[in-house]
């Protein structure tokens, strides 16, 4: 039996890299949906099913809360499970690297909101005081999220002590 030559193999070897790699991503995906999504999943989906209750009207606080520290965790979840994420920012900056990410989808949420109300007429916002009480108890939620995880965390061998 005669061996191919190299080149002839360059193919299937780089097609069986490729779909090996297709399935390390698609398991990092299901790991990360499942770790770190399940958080804010479960505040929608508490959202949606609250909706014709009049419960997420009079306790609109309580979902941006739950928002922002799902948001939280989402992102210090996905540091932790992301290959090479975890490597860029260390253990002690994780916390506030959760806060600022979940502040950032608080206001992009408000404007969200705002938009809806110009664009399709509905009435998410009813004041500037509401939407600033929005974000201010998203960022406690987040902020509860990023104090416990700071009291949590530990840093690992490769990490840099925190500069206090």
């Amino acid at each position: 039996a005669r061996n191919p030559p190299t080149d002839e193999l360059e193919p299937a070897r780089l097609s069986r890299q490729m779909r090996e790699r297709r399935l390390v991503n698609r398991r990092l995906i299901l790991r990360w949906l499942v770790d770190a999504g399940w958080a804010p999943a479960l505040v929608a989906v508490a959202f949606l099913l609250s909706t014709g209750s009049g419960f997420a009207d009079t306790h609109d606080y309580v979902f941006h809360s739950a928002g922002g520290a799902a948001i939280a965790y989402f992102a210090l979840r996905t540091v932790a499970v992301a290959p090479g994420l975890s490597d860029c920012i260390q253990v002690h900056s994780r916390p506030v690297f959760a806060l600022v990410v979940s502040l950032i989808v608080a206001c992009l949420w408000e404007v969200a909101e705002f938009s809806a109300d110009g664009l399709l007429g509905t009435r998410l916002q009813h004041d500037f005081v509401e939407t600033i009480r929005d974000f201010a108890f998203g960022a406690l939620g987040a902020l509860a999220v990023a104090i416990v995880a700071r009291a949590v965390l530990r840093p690992g061998p490769g990490d840099a002590e925190p500069l206090e």
